[in-house]
């Protein structure tokens, strides 16, 4: 019995553990879906602070092919031209990099781009901004920043905040005339298991805790269960006096341990029949109480009403009664010819054949 109800808790464990995990993977698949777009809003917080910076720096410029008509979010210009020491030169912006621009007015991305000139953005600057950011967010991940800086002649020097790491690219910002200065930012999740919390570890290691506990403390369970149900204190053997059950006269409130005519041994305390076929079966709990009920009740009978309301109460019913007499009649067809039988008007009484050979050898001995 022991192995059996453990293996039942052992398998409920393991279903119970293997959706609740599926489920934290899940609420974590879709929680860095809103984590991403708060670590883009960040971003784009930090970017500003550091530009804030330099903003109110002061530049003379003089524009050169200058749109008559500016707006503050001009048409995507395919081309610029651009004069500087390498002379009058055209560049190509790509879409992406215009629609990711951290401007889009003509005037303030010629101004963004000679400011960046002599005040660069650093990258580990911007990555500390923005991980403060995330912080106040309670989003803990791993982040890091690239600035990648192309000059008038098109070289490109790149410098990451804290090196390499293997990350996914979250969102990247294009900064001056022509999006010269990009800035782009990484972040890295770490595995759903290793953001569990201590709440989400109690929970998953709480069934199997169980299981260790009855394993452990099964047989001390077992007596406190069996406690309730035990028909007295002390130990009385009976001996044979009437031809169904044996019995002694002694107080019924004080027998625990009751022998039939056949030998049969039956240990209310323990919930024990010991037949003389050397057989031991252990009864419920319910068992006990109904088979304790047929022995104590005058010539070992019972009504079905008196049991209903004795074990059950207001939530008896005769469907639970039967199923719980047929229990008791297969357990005692194991170890003894003691029977039950319905002798009318919803009685039912505990009797046992007189023609067994062990009655007749009782008999025999009396």
């Amino acid at each position: 019995m022991k192995n059996i109800i453990l293996g039942i808790l052992v398998c409920i464990s393991a279903v119970f553990t293997v959706y609740y995990l599926y489920d934290l993977n899940q609420t974590y698949i879709r929680a860095q879906t809103k984590w991403n777009d708060v670590a883009q809003r960040t971003f784009r917080e930090a970017v500003d602070i550091e530009v804030n910076q330099i903003n109110d720096t002061p530049i003379q410029f003089t524009p050169v092919h200058f749109p008559e008509n500016s707006t503050l979010k001009d048409p995507y210009p395919e081309y610029v031209r651009w004069k500087s020491q390498y002379g009058e030169r055209e560049y190509f912006i790509p879409l992406h990099k215009f629609q990711n621009s951290y401007v889009t007015n003509w005037e303030k991305r010629i101004i963004l781009s000679l400011l960046l000139e002599e005040h660069p953005i650093p990258a580990d600057a911007l990555n500390r901004c923005w991980d403060s950011l995330l912080l106040h967010q309670d989003i803990k991940v791993q982040t890091n920043v690239r600035c990648a800086v192309t000059d008038l002649a098109e070289h490109t020097d790149t410098v990451y905040s804290k090196g390499k790491v293997i990350a996914d690219s979250l969102i990247s910002i294009y900064l001056g005339h022509r999006c010269e200065t990009e800035l782009t930012a990484y972040i890295a999740y770490p595995q759903w298991w290793a953001a569990l919390g201590g709440k989400e570890c109690f929970i998953v290691l709480l069934p199997w805790a169980l299981c260790v506990l009855l394993s452990v403390f099964y047989d001390d369970i077992k007596r406190i269960h069996l406690q309730p149900v035990m028909a007295g204190e002390g130990i009385k053997e009976r001996i044979p006096v009437e031809n169904s059950i044996q019995e002694i006269n002694n107080p019924q409130d004080k027998i625990t341990e009751y022998k039939f005519r056949d030998g049969t041994y039956f240990d209310a305390t323990k919930g024990e029949l010991h037949g003389a076929n050397h057989c031991t079966v252990l009864l419920s709990p319910q068992e006990i109480l109904l088979l304790t009920a047929f022995l104590k009740s005058e010539s070992h009978q019972v009504s079905m009403d008196e049991v209903i309301d004795s074990i059950w109460g207001v939530a008896g019913n005769s469907a639970k009664f039967h199923r719980l007499l047929q229990r008791l009649r297969n357990s005692l067809k194991k170890v003894t010819s003691a029977t039950i039988k319905n002798i009318g008007k919803g009685i039912y009484q505990l009797s046992q054949p007189e023609d067994t050979e062990d009655m007749r050898a009782l008999n025999r001995e009396l």
